[in-house]
């Protein structure tokens, strides 16, 4: 370098690309030219620009532009480090004065055309230099409060915050302009990638596909995502739980942390309040029951919060209908896949193979229990028995008045817990206000003004207060035994309407969809070496008083109200 010269490295720095005009940031590199210009003897070096780069979020460690200036610090290539203003180097207070402060240990002078030169001739100057990024932090801290709680209020509000359209979606003028008079988009369904929206959750729906098989899916059928050339299971995943396809614009469903990026609880997500019905791609009640679906497959949920979701097989994939539906008599094994092969000469000397599915008790099988029952079952008796049976149950349900009945149960079934969720809310009620005027009291005690001693009026608040949790515990756990029963219900209107077409529609369907609908009647199916036990859904019990078959009578109870249902048949 020529020694009359000082070499000066530009750092520019945006926190979005919204920001980025063209690959390039022209308000800083403008101002860091000009400033450059009036400097005698400094002449521009290499320029480093940092698009989309948040100084606050990320460390300096994880900015590969910054560590490519260090670099060059270190084999010192450039004089003068300048930027428009210091918080383009960073917003950390924990780690930017550092790094401000190694640059000049380097030799390397740091310059900003709004503030001048950061120097280190004394202590004052070093701690200047530390509240410059404490300052600058919180200042992020700030705008991120004020920006998160913007954009909490457009989603309540049901408004599009902007960004790429979920797919299934484009963006269209809205007809409505901003402060700045530019006109503002809105979302719309955009037609084609709706079908395949419409085809994932039917597949999730119908036929109990996970994400993997839904991407499989749409690559064998030649169906093209946006962007890249095939699905892949994270895609599909996300299309399956975004609320958008059922109207509501949600926010929060991420976490970043400082430099660690994760999921946020659905229950934790901000949701808006109502959805917007031109928005809606999948009938609510539909996106609901797929989520459950998807539940059955976190082993987790279901263990933790005790959930039941035996509505539905816990996957599809078998070439055996009743797998995850059916267990051994003698030792409560599942019933797994397996196969037997025949192998056979024909008259020209080749060698042919042929396999077929059957019915084999795991626990037996791995020799982990001690079971004396059958290793194996025929998949044609097995399936013959049970869907024999349930097409005879099913003609005689069709018999009942299910009109009558679902009334009558939907009045006994939540009446008795809205009358106790009212009482309860009431109470609640009552004791916030109490609670309300004995926090009131605490000034009065201070000064001591009030009729109650600091003891008796801390015990009393601790008291209310504990008896509000409580209240709000059990109000919780009402809203969770209400809501349960409506989706009980709901799914008895769903049988009503599918009984009489629901063996012509079973039938016709395949083999996924027929386990999907066989979960929706039967809970659980028993083998044992001389009979098969039915159990059937608890709500399709309650309407067998109305049926009177001799055939159907000799039906067996067995624990909890279910039905065992003896068959006349042995399978092998």
């Amino acid at each position: 370098m020529d020694s009359q010269q000082i070499i000066v490295d530009c750092l520019y720095r945006v926190s979005s690309k919204i920001q980025v005009d063209k690959d390039d940031i022209p308000m800083q590199r403008k101002a860091c030219h000009e400033f450059i210009e009036k400097q005698p003897n400094w002449v521009l070096g290499m320029e480093h620009y940092e698009k989309g780069v948040s100084g606050y979020k990320v460390s300096s460690d994880k900015r590969d532009i910054l560590q490519q200036v260090r670099e060059r610090a270190e084999k010192k290539k450039f004089h003068v480090l300048l930027v428009f203003m210091f918080d383009r180097l960073g917003r950390r207070e924990d780690e930017t004065p550092f790094i401000v402060e190694w640059f000049h240990k380097k030799g390397i002078q740091i310059w900003s055309t709004k503030e001048g030169e950061q120097r280190f001739d004394s202590r004052v100057d070093k701690l200047l230099n530390y509240i410059r990024y404490w300052q600058s932090g919180g200042e992020s801290e700030k705008t991120g409060i004020r920006v998160n709680e913007k954009h909490t209020q457009m989603v309540k509000e049901g408004l599009y915050r902007g960004g790429v359209p979920p797919y299934g979606y484009r963006l269209i003028k809205s007809g409505v302009e901003n402060r700045k008079g530019k006109e503002l988009v809105k979302l719309a369904i955009d037609e084609e990638e709706s079908k395949t929206v419409k085809t994932i959750y039917s597949l999730a729906y119908e036929q109990g596909y996970g994400g993997y098989r839904i991407a499989k899916y749409l690559n064998e059928h030649g169906i093209s995502p946006r962007k890249g050339t095939s699905w892949g299971l994270a895609v599909t995943n996300y299309i399956l739980r975004n609320p958008i396809y059922k109207g509501y614009q949600t926010y929060g469903k991420t976490t970043c942390k400082g430099d660690a990026k994760g999921r946020v609880k659905p229950s934790e997500w901000v949701i808006s309040l109502k959805p917007s019905e031109e928005l809606v791609i999948i009938p609510e009640h539909i996106w609901e029951e797929v989520q459950r679906i998807r539940r059955v497959r976190t082993p987790k949920c279901y263990r933790e919060e005790n959930l039941d979701y035996n509505n539905y097989p816990m996957q599809t994939k078998s070439p055996l209908l009743l797998v995850g539906q059916v267990k051994c008599g003698r030792c409560r094994s599942a019933l797994t896949t397996a196969y037997h092969k025949n192998t056979w000469e024909n008259k020209d000397g080749t060698i042919k193979e042929k396999s077929k599915p059957v019915y084999r008790c795991s626990g037996r099988a791995a020799g982990k229990v001690d079971c004396n029952g059958q290793v194996t079952y025929s998949k044609a008796k097995i399936e013959g028995i049970v869907l024999d049976e349930i097409y005879q149950y099913l003609d005689q349900l069709n018999q009942v008045d299910l009109s009558e009945k679902i009334e009558k149960k939907k009045l006994n079934n939540i009446n008795e817990e809205k009358r106790e969720y009212k009482i309860k809310k009431k109470k609640l009620d009552e004791c916030t206000t109490e609670l309300a005027a004995l926090n009131s009291e605490v000034p009065k005690c201070i000064l001591g003004k009030s009729e109650f001693s600091r003891d008796l009026l801390s015990e009393l608040i601790d008291t209310k207060t504990k008896e509000i949790n409580e209240l709000e515990a059990q109000i919780k756990i009402l809203d969770s035994i209400m809501e349960a029963k409506i989706v009980e219900i709901n799914d008895m209107v769903r049988l009503k309407k599918k009984i009489p077409v629901w063996k012509v529609e079973f039938e016709k369907a395949e083999l996924e969809k027929k386990k999907m609908m066989l979960a929706q009647i039967i809970d659980e199916i028993t083998v044992w070496p001389d009979r098969v036990d039915i159990k059937v859904k608890m709500y399709i019990n309650e309407f067998i008083s109305g049926i009177k078959n001799k055939n159907f009578m000799e039906l067996i109870y067995s624990n909890g109200g279910f039905i065992g249902l003896e068959t006349r048949n042995k399978p092998e």
